[in-house]
């Protein structure tokens, strides 16, 4: 096997999403409200995030704006960096890219709709910015059942659209599954 200069590129650059990823959810997963960030001003220069003062500004920012949609962000890092790392091309990315934003944004709307019960010790909203944002619209034009309705068609198309997930084989799964009580 010869080693062309652009396959090892493609390599380092996915080696780099990778790590970009794992830095991501660290910095997601170790949020800690108190550390200084956009909108809290903390007397001490510390940071409890593990990915330190970039980590804890990075965290705050995505939290702000996505909520905790925040956690679906590395997963695009991850698969383009593997796609590198194994020099495969990513088919459509302009399609998904475009699925991937309406997945975040459906799930941003639903976090805000649904509002699920987030520690005290969080300063963002389950939705983040985009979320209020975009569930206030879908209110106004369609109130809560439409709303929910609609994110949940936009999710689905946006996941057929960016994954190997496909309704038909959903309903062949439901179709072929022995749905009876054993005893």
């Amino acid at each position: 096997m010869s080693v062309h200069p652009h396959s090892k590129l493609n390599e380092l650059s996915g080696v780099i999403f990778l790590a970009s990823s794992c830095l991501l959810l660290l910095s997601l997963i170790s949020y800690d409200s108190m550390d200084p960030g956009l909108n809290v001003a903390a007397p001490h220069e510390q940071y409890s995030n593990y990915a330190g003062r970039i980590g804890a500004l990075i965290a705050d920012y995505l939290f702000e704006l996505f909520g905790l949609a925040a956690f679906i962000l590395p997963i695009p890092f991850i698969f383009v960096g593997y796609k590198k790392v194994r020099g495969r091309p990513i088919h459509s990315p302009i399609v998904k890219l475009i699925g991937f934003t309406a997945i975040t944004f459906s799930v941003c709307a639903g976090f805000s709709l649904l509002s699920p019960a987030l520690p005290e010790s969080v300063n963002f909203t389950p939705g983040g910015i985009f979320g209020i944002l975009t569930s206030r619209q879908l209110l106004f034009y369609l109130n809560r059942p439409g709303s929910l309705i609609v994110i949940t068609a936009v999710l689905v198309s946006a996941l057929v659209l960016t994954t190997r997930f496909s309704l038909v084989g959903v309903a062949d799964w439901i179709e072929k599954k022995d749905w009876r009580l054993s005893s």
